[in-house]
Order: C-alpha cells, then structure tokens, then sequence
C-alpha cells in the first residue's frame, strides 16, 4: 500500500518513526510516499510559521526524513519511505486543482502516482476538509 501524508499530519501526530502503519491499514507492508510539495511546506514552516513550536517540529520531520533518506533506514518494520523527486505534469485545471495551493499539488501528485502505479493501493491521510472533498470529488 502507498500513502501520502499530508504535512499537517506530520505536524499533528506522534512522530512518524512511532507509527505502526502495517497496523493501522491492515497491510503487510506500507510506503510512505513523500512529494517534494511536502518538503516545500515543511520548509516554509520551518522558517516563517509565527509558532516556535511549530518551526521546531517542522524541523524534526525533515531532519528524520534526511535521516531516512540518506541511510536508507525503514520508518518501522514493514514501512518504507520513498521520496517523489520530481514534480508532477498532470494538468492541474483538467481537475479543477489551483497550482497555487499546496494541498492541491499533493492532490496532483497523488492523481499521477495513482495514473502510472494502478496496480497499487493508494491513499491520501489528511485532515483538511478541502484535501478530503477534493480526493472524493476526484475519487
């Protein structure tokens, strides 16, 4: 199964190391799929959120993601992280998507994982309402 998380999610819930995903989704085995959209918002908060907290915690997920990355660890036995190095060409417009929204970037690069892996379960976690309406809309 591939999941993308939306950056909240990362904020939000316990860390992602600490997440038993196989558990939670009744899977064997889980990939956590990370677009550069969610680097680029963790990165923006990180620098310019008005929250210490949140700055700090932006921080500590991309420091665990570099650090997942560069050692090629698993996120937990039976999760795997997989960065998405490239952006997506989907035609943003074609679903109604607003290129200057982030969560409609993830939108789109979850729509074009979807498009060249079919074989593949695929969810999008968050907790923004417009995200979910959208994914459904979308189906």
């Amino acid at each position: 199964m591939d999941i993308f998380l939306d950056s909240m999610v990362y904020l939000k819930s316990v860390p992602v190391r600490e997440i038993d995903f196989c558990r939670m989704l009744g899977s064997d085995s889980v990939t956590v799929q990370l677009p550069r959209v969610t680097l680029r918002e963790l990165e923006q908060l990180k620098v310019s959120h008005p929250s210490s907290w949140t700055r700090d915690r932006a921080a500590q997920v991309l420091a665990c993601f570099d650090s997942l990355i560069t050692l090629g660890d698993q996120v937990h036995p039976g999760v795997d992280l997989h960065f998405i190095s490239s952006t997506p060409h989907v035609e943003m417009a074609r679903y109604g998507l607003n290129p200057e929204w982030n969560d409609d970037w993830l939108i789109a690069t979850v729509l074009e994982w979807k498009k060249s892996h079919s074989a593949a379960n695929t969810m999008l976690m968050t907790d923004g309402i417009d995200a979910r309406l959208t994914c459904r809309h979308l189906q």
